[in-house]
């Protein structure tokens, strides 16, 4: 095991819930391994809906299950070292919410059922899954269809901002896919496309400095990598006073001026459900893949003021949530 993934243990620790289930001490608490791709992050906003979910159940954190989150600061070889830990240590389901994550734990494990998230790749493109309706082998997730959603995205974001005609879209190593789905859209609404990559938060400021002078908005792509540099993001928008688009709720509520994306709480509860069914004795075979249905608009109109945009009224009425 590799010296950042022990300091990344040890910081869990006091995350990591460690229970006795029901009258019976004796008795084995069921484990759910969770394969973050992202760095450690004491403030991770995925994790408080998971929690809540489990306890809609009748989960008790401390009594009937234990959670172990395991982030990998974005190295595919920490991604791939947690998966075979998990699978040596024998836990009862194995959580993979990124690609990589999901790669690295069909290729430790065919036994340990698996629970995907898919929101920035097609399960059945990439080819880690047989059909939505019978994935295959040991695993079963959640999904939402990311072409659609990206160019519906766009969509919106061009209607918040009428006169945009260049659109600076930051992507990895995580989210090139992404990249290529984007294209079609973006002729569709008559948008041309400067890709930019950022490879650490360092390049952020500077291609967030070229966007500026190349482009009319921003547009992030999903990627682990960006949920981490999440708050940094959102603050280097508004200083070089560009308006973007994000997928997660998350960005918005810290400060990024539009997102459109799954419901994130619904997606989580659809993964405990899944979880649940398998820790009741489900067969994961019997659990097809279950699409995202929910998508939330949310509009920053704080941001907005200080970047000097005007939120079309058109926007406003259709958002969800309006952040002010």
């Amino acid at each position: 095991m590799s010296r950042r993934l022990v300091v990344c243990s040890l910081l869990l620790a006091p995350y990591l819930l460690t229970v006795a289930t029901g009258s019976n001490a004796a008795d084995r608490v069921p484990v759910v391994g969770v394969i973050r791709s992202s760095a450690y992050d004491p403030k991770d906003p995925s994790i408080p809906p998971a929690r809540k979910a489990l306890q809609e159940l009748g989960y008790e954190e401390g009594h009937n299950i234990r959670l172990d989150i395991r982030y990998a600061d974005g190295d595919r070889e920490q991604i791939r070292q947690i998966a075979e830990k998990f699978v040596e240590e024998q836990v009862d389901v194995i959580v993979a919410p990124s690609e990589p994550a999901l790669r690295a734990a069909k290729q430790a494990t065919s036994s340990i059922p698996i629970v995907f998230m898919a929101w920035e790749y097609d399960p059945v493109a990439a080819r880690v899954i047989d059909s939505l309706s019978r994935p295959g082998a040991n695993v079963t997730g959640v999904s939402s269809v990311q072409g659609p959603l990206l160019g519906k995205r766009l969509e919106l974001l061009k209607e918040a901002l009428p006169a945009t005609r260049r659109v600076a879209v930051f992507w990895d190593a995580y989210s090139r896919g992404q990249l290529v789905e984007l294209q079609r859209p973006a002729r569709a609404l008559g948008i041309q496309i400067r890709a930019l990559e950022v490879k650490s938060g360092a390049d952020l400021s500077l291609m967030l400095r070229r966007a500026k002078k190349e482009a009319d908005a921003g547009f992030f792509l999903f990627s682990p990598t960006f949920f981490s540099l999440r708050e940094q993001i959102a603050t280097e928008t508004k200083l070089v006073k560009l308006a973007t688009a994000f997928q997660e709720s998350w960005f918005a509520a810290a400060g990024g001026f539009l997102s459109y994306g799954p419901d994130i709480n619904e997606a989580t509860r659809r993964v405990v459900y899944l979880i649940d069914r398998l820790l009741k004795g489900s067969k994961v075979s019997d659990l097809p893949v279950e699409q995202v249905v929910k998508f939330h608009l949310i509009v920053n109109l704080k941001t907005a003021e200080q970047l000097g945009v005007a939120v079309p009224e058109s926007v406003r009425l259709r958002a969800d949530e309006v952040l002010r």
